[in-house]
This record gives C-alpha cells, structure tokens and sequence, in this order.
C-alpha cells in the first residue's frame, strides 16, 4: 500500500518539485493515472511530494493499493528525479553558458562590422587626401596644353594607377580582417 494523492498533470508537477515537460519525459510514464470527469488524473505517491504540498493536501492523501510495490516505483522514479535540484541547476547553468556563447558571437560580429566600417572611413578619407594632393598637379598637366593622344594615354596610365591603388587597398582590408580574425582565434586557444 502507498500513500498519495490522485493529481492533474500540472498540479502533479508542482507538487513534486519539477516542470511540466520533465514530468512528461521523468514521471508521467511510471506514475498510475486514472480519468475522473473526463480528466487524467495521476496518483503522486506521498515520498514524491515536496513538503509544502504534502501539508496543503493533507486532508486529500489517501492509500492505494496496486499491482507494483511503491518501492519499485520510488526506484525507477529515483533513478530519473532530481530531489535536490542539481538537474535545474545544470540546466541553468547551460542556458547561461549558451547565452554568454550568443552574446560574445554577436560582439565578434559587431566588432567586425565595426572595424569594416572604420577601415571604409579611413579609405574615404585617404582618397580625400590623394584628390586634395594632386589638384595642384591636374591644374598642373591642363597648363601643359596637351594634344588629344597625349590626354588619352595620361588618363589610361592614371586610370590603371588608380585601379592598381584600389586593389591594394582592398587586398590591406582582407589582410587586416584576417589578422582579427587570427587574433580572436588566439585568444580563445
């Protein structure tokens, strides 16, 4: 014979100190049930119960007599509960560990972007530099009176330096995000 008190689902959970989906996965298989008023009841045998709940439904616990003993029960059940909450503090402690995994993958990313955004800057700014460097010298070949051909091929060498510049500051931002990216792989060895 076992002490106990016949529950619905949620108010079993509560009473045995777990959530509605550990019930589901640890307890609500090896627990005797039965539908009363077309609601499924399941028996919470008294040593499950946390101690508050066993003084709240004092008057309602009642002895059931069934085909396994409440020790095998209490067995299997031991096997699975967490009495002492050290399943809820692991799970705790991973939910915590995930979030500080996602809070620091979005500081990598907004680290980078940031840093993408600061070399941009810094490129503007050194083509700001380079036009205000070289005004004096367009002034300078429009002096010269050039003939046609002769503009033609300064403005194709020009083109080609200019393009060859653009593909060296780019290749010293890949270069430079690299080295960030090697940087934050060292620190986290």
């Amino acid at each position: 014979m076992a002490k106990g008190i016949w529950l619905r689902q949620s108010s079993a959970a509560a009473a045995i100190g777990c959530g509605i989906s550990k019930f589901g996965s640890s307890y609500k298989g090896k627990l005797k049930f039965k539908m009363e008023d077309g609601h499924k009841l399941y028996f919470v045998p008294l040593e499950l119960m946390r101690e508050e709940y066993q003084s709240t439904y004092q008057d309602k616990i009642i002895e059931v007599t069934g085909d396994e003993s409440i020790d095998d029960l209490l067995t299997d059940l031991n096997i699975t509960a967490d009495f002492d909450n050290s399943l809820s503090a692991v799970d705790i402690q991973e939910a915590r560990r995930q979030k500080i995994i996602r809070e620091t993958e979005y500081l990598e990313q907004k680290i980078k972007e940031r840093k993408q955004v600061l070399f941009s800057e810094w490129s503007e700014r050194f083509f700001i530099v380079f036009e205000r460097s070289f005004m004096k010298f367009k002034n300078s070949l429009i002096d010269l009176h050039l003939d046609k051909e002769a503009v033609t091929k300064l403005t194709e060498n020009l083109n080609l330096a200019l393009n060859a510049m653009q593909e060296s500051l780019e290749e010293i931002s890949a270069e430079y995000m690299n080295e960030v990216d090697e940087e934050q792989i060292e620190d986290e060895e």
